[in-house]
């Protein structure tokens, strides 16, 4: 920590190990611990990567909890219940009726999982097959007539 005209600043020590050894860390770039100790500051163990390599090597080293979408743990709803409200949406349904389809009462909700904020893993496009029965079901469950 060092305290300059009563402002304090803290470092991580990672870090600063990095740039005394190395210099400056380049903008888009994050130190990463090769042994996924993070007390184990030793330069050996400290090497610069990009914010996706460092988590794909935490996710290969058995640390944290990076699922996506209804493998998350999180999740509300599944994969395919988000493509189905894709599906709805791009058929003229407004996010009001998608929300009041599937139970939900926030359409801010319902809004960042249809245009992708949420579920971003989703890429494949759904056709009426493969959302019929899940819109259906949900039809009956609240009693909506479609």
């Amino acid at each position: 920590m060092l305290q300059e005209k009563g402002v304090r600043y803290t470092f991580c020590e990672h870090r600063c190990v990095w740039v005394w050894f190395n210099g400056d860390i380049p903008d888009g770039y994050e130190i990463n611990h090769i042994d996924a100790n993070r007390s184990n500051n030793r330069i050996e163990n400290l090497e610069l990567v990009t914010h996706s390599e460092n988590i794909r090597h935490m996710i290969n080293m058995g640390h944290g909890n990076y699922s996506r979408g209804e493998k998350s743990g999180k999740a509300i709803y599944s994969d395919k219940e988000v493509q189905a409200m894709r599906y709805l949406r791009k058929n003229n349904w407004t996010v009001k009726q998608i929300a009041s389809l599937f139970g939900n009462k926030n359409e801010n909700v319902i809004g960042r999982l249809i245009n992708g904020k949420r579920y971003s893993h989703i890429t494949e496009e759904a056709g009426v097959l493969d959302v019929y029965q899940i819109v259906a079901q949900k039809a009956s469950e609240r009693g909506v007539v479609i």
